[in-house]
C-alpha cells in the first residue's frame, strides 16, 4: 500500500508540473515594418495627402517645432506623430509588381511621406521618402511603397494613414 501511495503521489506531482508548465509557445510571427527610426533624430516632416494642405515642419535649433512658412506646431502632437512614424507596423508585404502600381494608388501615388534626418553627431542625412496609395478593397489598409530599398509594397492600417491625415489637416492651423 506504501508503494501504491507512492506511485499515485509521483503521477500527481508529474501531472501537476506538466500543468503548470504548460505547452510549448507556437513563435508568433512578426509584422513587417516599413522602417524604424530614431525619432531625435528627426529635423524635418513633409506630408503630401489628396484633399488636405501640405504640411512641411522643421526642428528649430532649440528644438521647437516650427511650420516653414512660420508659426509653432504644437510639441506634443509633434512628439505624437513622431511615435507613430518611428517603426510603422505592416498588416503584410507585397511583392514590388510596377503593372499594379497605378492599381495601388501608387503611380502617381496619392500622397507623400518625407523626413530629413540627422546622424548622430548632427551631421545631415539622406532621410527617408516613403509613396502613400489608395486605401485597399476592404477600406482595412492603404498600401505604402517605402524608399527604403527593399523591393516591397506594404499594407498598413487604415488607422495609420487616418492619423497623418489628422496630423495634417490639423498641425497647428
Amino acid at each position: 500500500t506504501v508503494l501504491a501511495m507512492i506511485l499515485v503521489l509521483l503521477m500527481l506531482g508529474g501531472g501537476a508540473a506538466y500543468l503548470t508548465m504548460g505547452s510549448p509557445q507556437e513563435p508568433t510571427e512578426q509584422r513587417p515594418r516599413l522602417w524604424r527610426i530614431d525619432t531625435a533624430t528627426v529635423e524635418t516632416l513633409e506630408l503630401r495627402l489628396d484633399g488636405v494642405a501640405p504640411v512641411q515642419v522643421q526642428r528649430d535649433s532649440a528644438g521647437n517645432w516650427q511650420h516653414k512658412g512660420g508659426g509653432p506646431v504644437d510639441g506634443d502632437r509633434m512628439q505624437g506623430i513622431l511615435l507613430i512614424l518611428s517603426a510603422p507596423e505592416a498588416k503584410r508585404a507585397l511583392p514590388l509588381d510596377q503593372s499594379k502600381l497605378a492599381a495601388y494608388g501608387l503611380a502617381p501615388p496619392r500622397g507623400s511621406l518625407s523626413l530629413g534626418m540627422s546622424q548622430s553627431g548632427g551631421s545631415p542625412s539622406a532621410g527617408l521618402s516613403s509613396a502613400l496609395g489608395a486605401a485597399t478593397p476592404d477600406g482595412a489598409g492603404h498600401y505604402v511603397w517605402p524608399n527604403t530599398g527593399d523591393a516591397s509594397i506594404f499594407i498598413v492600417d487604415a488607422s495609420w494613414v487616418k492619423a497623418l491625415r489628422h496630423f495634417a489637416a490639423t498641425a497647428g492651423r
